[in-house]
């Protein structure tokens, strides 16, 4: 469908205000004006045709622009679809390098666990050393209690020894005063028994 501006035709004649396409300066598929005479010449030459340029918009274009557009869009697609096969490259090579990460966390994850399990191992082997460590510790100090104690009584035989032997010693020294006393006595009776055999034999002998 074209559309005209107005009903003064001007100096040219009519002109179409929309529905016709044209390539402008920049190479892009644009509502253009064309005069209406121009335009139903070239339709019935077949040299205008209408079709959509995208896929919102149609109209009516020569079929020279219509080539241009259409190649346009060709190599539009093709650029579009060269980077599209370097996007899917792209995302593949990701793909793999994501799959490589994660092989890789995984395998660091699973060192992280055997690293913690060991940790936990170390831990219990470490609280069990310092439990073991506070039984030692206490019995050592039970020890040396015992130990001290053993001491002090060590102490107190050896004192109650000394003072027995003490004792001892001042028995010995008085036996040996009471037996030198008593060989002393012996002695002196002995003397007495003699005089008084002495003193019987000088009576017998002087009553006869």
């Amino acid at each position: 469908m074209l559309g005209l501006y107005g009903f003064n035709p001007g100096s040219e004649g009519y002109a179409t205000d929309f529905g016709f396409l044209a390539i402008n300066p920049r190479g892009e598929l644009r509502t253009a004006t064309r005069p209406v005479g121009q335009a139903l010449r070239q339709w019935l030459d077949g040299e205008i045709a209408w079709a959509y340029r995208d896929s919102e918009k149609a109209g009516w274009a020569t079929v020279q622009d219509w080539a241009q557009h259409t190649k346009q869009q060709a190599e539009e697609i093709e650029r579009l679809g060269g980077e599209l096969g370097k996007a899917t490259d792209k995302i593949e090579r990701l793909s793999t390098t994501v799959c490589k990460q994660s092989a890789r966390i995984d395998a660091v994850e699973s060192d992280l666990k055997g690293a913690k399990t060991g940790l936990l191992l170390e831990k219990g082997k470490v609280e069990e050393g310092k439990r073991r460590q506070a039984r030692d510790a206490e019995s050592f100090e039970k020890a040396r209690v015992l130990i001290e104690k053993a001491i002090g009584q060590r102490d107190l035989h050896a004192g109650a020894a000394a003072s027995l032997e003490a004792q001892l010693e001042a028995e010995r020294e008085a036996y040996k005063r009471t037996a030198a006393a008593l060989a002393w006595r012996a002695g002196l009776v002995k003397v007495l028994i003699a005089v008084c055999l002495v003193l019987a034999l000088l009576a017998i002998l002087g009553s006869c």
